[in-house]
């Protein structure tokens, strides 16, 4: 996964400078006559830069975190901690839970 991802984040900046390149060095597209298909054109290869660097990002952030999961389930307890409980769920237990005195009214009727 981590190659794919890298893969995609140097196929994303290959796509961005030399769409960079083609916008800068003022490259002609044969068969596109007007400007604004031509600038459409570069947005377009622009967007799909970005996108496959963030596609590749994130496959290099799950296979990281993949990583880090398998690393963490193989390590071997601690000795001593044998006797340490689970923590509660956050908050407080129904029992545990007052009512609110309702807020007096501050402003005069």
């Amino acid at each position: 996964m981590r190659r794919i991802g890298n893969v995609l984040m140097a196929a994303g900046a290959v796509v961005g400078v030399t769409t960079g390149l083609a916008v800068l060095g003022d490259v002609h597209i044969p068969g596109v006559g007007s400007w604004l298909v031509a600038v459409a054109v570069a947005k377009l290869g622009f967007i799909a830069a970005f996108t496959l660097i963030a596609a590749g990002a994130a496959a290099t952030r799950m296979a990281a975190r993949q990583e880090s999961k398998s690393r963490d389930v193989s390590l071997p307890q601690a000795p001593g901690n044998e006797h340490q409980r689970e923590l509660p769920a956050a908050g407080l237990p129904d029992a545990q839970l007052r009512r609110r005195e309702p807020i007096p009214d501050e402003r005069p009727r």
